[in-house]
């Protein structure tokens, strides 16, 4: 007996894997996602980050004027009437739990620029690079030349 094996569409497996409660974040980060494309273009590119935590939906915004920007009354007003137009249109989203809307900016404006130490010798040079090479075989004769050439160039720096 032959099984014949169905190709999906990868929204199909998507949604049938957001349907399992253990997918429930990623479900509310799909509408989330969603939920931004209906806001505007300007309040856009002021988000970085927005979620839904219970029955509050938080806005991070990338800097300080974001967050006033976001923070005002009128926008606060204009995107509970988004919301409650999304929520009609999606009856499943979690949009429709949402009480309270918080507007947080990004503490920090820039990632912290690692840069890499100085590289210093951890040890004291002992040799002065003063010795005789009695070396017969010319690539051991300089690879000795060139060993004395950095140990020299160690001793003048300290």
């Amino acid at each position: 007996m032959k099984t014949q094996s169905k190709l999906y569409h990868s929204s199909a497996i998507i949604k049938q894997m957001i349907s399992h409660n253990h997918y429930k974040p990623l479900k509310n980060l799909f509408y989330c996602q969603d939920f931004l494309k209906l806001m505007s273009p300007a309040h856009q590119n002021l988000i970085e980050k927005i979620f839904i935590k219970n029955t509050l939906l938080t806005i991070i915004t990338k800097n300080p004027s974001g967050y006033q920007e976001l923070n005002h009354d009128n926008t606060k007003k204009s995107i509970k009437f988004l919301i409650k137009i999304y929520a009609k249109e999606n009856p499943l989203s979690p949009f429709e739990q949402i009480e309270e809307i918080k507007v947080f900016s990004r503490r920090y404006l820039s990632e912290p620029k690692i840069t890499s130490p100085i590289k210093q010798n951890t040890y004291l040079e002992l040799s002065n690079g003063l010795f005789v090479n009695h070396c017969e075989n010319p690539i051991l004769f300089q690879k000795f030349e060139n060993l004395r050439k950095a140990i020299q160039k160690c001793s003048n720096k300290n």
